[in-house]
């Protein structure tokens, strides 16, 4: 059975050797084209693994024998391109792949996976439909996928021959092939989604309440075994401090539903969280802008911190979007609060992350006044969202 995991950038090379081989089918039903089309280049599939929208599929012998890469197309999850080595094709590869996408989607609170394929070829819409896959009609194509389907008539794809296709989100985010039984999270109120998190419990059956593990380490049947959960290959725990434990895995997981973000990292504190923020961002040298009303522990990290890496903070009055527009000029990240602390303004976060968007300039936010239940600032296109979780 594959493992998915997370793909790495510097397996680019086994990707592009994998879509080659895959490729070569196409010439036995005369779709020549596509056999001799280049795999995705280097650069492309370091972007998505560097993005976090790529997975592979890893066999017993520890070698990538799969793929998928995603994209999001008119609020969908879509498929940009998921591939299995010839050699394993048959094995569930390519549907453990796509049940990856479907969790991805849950994840991020994405109604549908789309994808778009050829019609008649046999490991295409045929086998897709046994998925769940649909064919959409022509009017339930959104414009981003009508633009996605355009290039690949550019390309010399159809649009002959080719079809979109649309997948519902299983609602806990699992199996595509399911049974269903789990209610659309998306419709459960928030309380319920904090309580039953959206993670998969170790031990295989799931506990009807999140188990709170107070060890620091686990033991290994073999250095081969700690070997591979060191490097990614078997899921497993090290050491629960540095390396996560089940009980912060739940807690990521279930803060990621109820913000509606693609993953959530812990820390120790929220001032870690604004630390680690910044200066993942911004390096010696850079700037990043700042709203002059924050909390006085954020404004200390600024002011007396930050400079001492040469990170300069541009301090500016997030209610004037024309200063906020030259202060983000150049800066590699923009840092507000949801409800300012303790001063209680609102700032419009809207317009603040659209004026960021169109500057390039990721922008951050403490959500922690305001809280998922009132707000969702990845919504509105924020990058981060912080909170320091145990003012609840």
């Amino acid at each position: 059975m594959a493992t998915i995991r997370r793909a790495r950038a510097q397996e680019g090379p086994r990707l592009q050797e994998i879509e080659s081989a895959a490729h070569e089918q196409f010439r036995v039903v005369g779709y020549d084209n596509v056999a001799d089309d280049p795999p995705d280049s280097i650069e492309v599939l370091t972007e998505y693994a560097d993005a976090g929208r790529s997975w592979v599929a890893v066999g017993d012998d520890n070698e990538v024998i799969g793929y998928i890469l995603l994209d999001v197309v008119d609020d969908a999850v879509h498929v940009e391109q998921v591939t299995v080595h010839p050699d394993h094709q048959g094995a569930g590869v390519g549907k453990a792949l796509l049940d990856q996408a479907n969790k991805w989607a849950g994840a991020t609170h994405r109604a549908a996976v789309t994808l778009t394929t050829f019609s008649e070829v046999e490991w295409n819409r045929p086998l897709y439909e046994h998925l769940g896959f649909r064919v959409l009609q022509d009017d339930e194509i959104g414009p981003q996928l009508r633009a996605v389907q355009q290039h690949e008539v550019e390309q010399g794809y159809g649009p002959e021959g080719r079809v979109a296709m649309r997948l519902d989100v299983v609602a806990s985010g699992g199996d595509i092939s399911g049974s269903g039984l789990m209610a659309d999270r998306r419709q459960w109120g928030s309380a319920t989604r904090a309580v039953h998190v959206p993670w998969s419990y170790p031990g295989g059956q799931q506990p009807s309440s999140t188990p709170i593990y107070q060890t620091s380490l686990w033991r290994f049947d073999s250095s081969a075994q700690f070997a591979d959960v060191m490097a990614d290959v078997e899921r497993g725990y090290v050491y629960g401090r540095g390396y996560g434990n089940p009980t912060v895995e739940a807690f990521e997981a279930a803060l990621a539903e109820l913000e509606g973000t693609e993953a959530a990292f812990a820390f120790d504190s929220g001032m870690a969280a604004i630390h680690t923020a910044v200066t993942a961002s911004a390096a010696g040298g850079q700037a990043i802008a700042a709203s002059t009303r924050l909390y006085g522990g954020t404004y200390s990290l600024f002011v007396n911190v930050l400079p001492r890496y040469g990170i300069e903070v541009r301090f500016v009055d997030d209610h004037d979007l024309e200063a906020v527009a030259k202060a983000v000029d150049g800066a590699k990240l923009f840092y507000t609060e949801t409800i300012a602390n303790p001063v209680l303004t609102v700032p419009d976060l809207a317009a603040l992350a659209t004026l960021c968007a169109e500057a390039g300039v990721p922008a951050a936010v403490d959500n922690t006044f305001a809280s998922p239940y009132l707000c969702n600032p990845a919504d509105m296109g924020f990058e981060f969202v912080i909170h320091s979780a145990t003012k609840y």
